[in-house]
């Protein structure tokens, strides 16, 4: 689709900004929003990328836009340079916003792209079932 070609092309230039749009996140009180509006990315594509500016692994990130309220608060405490609370309070509140809004790179757009993706997977192996042709599946290719 056409976002997420945009996403794919564009990666860079948002990664290599990532910390100065942290700056004006912080201390200017630019919205997860305003900074999606501007740079012309998804919400939870740049909540994805402040929270890894902030210091948080990917794996950190899942578990937060899982559950922001509860994960964000507990992770960053283990972070030596986290943000201030109340920085900490507005990130957490627009990325809930950016989640619950749904749309590209948010956890249910995942889920929702796995369960798509899946579904053709099982359409495609009963085919190669009826038409007998042999083929091992990825988890047969895992053992």
């Amino acid at each position: 689709n056409e976002t997420t070609a945009r996403v794919k092309r564009t990666h860079r230039e948002h990664y290599e900004r990532r910390a100065q749009d942290l700056r004006r996140f912080i201390e200017d009180g630019v919205s997860l929003r305003e900074l999606s509006r501007e740079h012309n990315v998804p919400p939870c594509v740049l909540a994805r990328l402040l929270l890894e500016a902030i210091g948080l692994r990917k794996d950190d990130v899942k578990a937060v836009l899982r559950d922001v309220c509860t994960e964000l608060p507990r992770r960053a405490a283990q972070l030596p340079h986290a943000p201030h609370p109340e920085a900490l309070e507005r990130l957490a509140l627009d990325i809930q916003g950016a989640v619950d809004h749904g749309g590209h790179g948010s956890p249910g757009a995942d889920v929702a792209r796995r369960a798509v993706g899946l579904a053709h997977e099982a359409l495609l192996y009963e085919r190669l079932r009826l038409l007998g042709v042999a083929f091992e599946t990825e988890d047969d290719l895992r053992l």
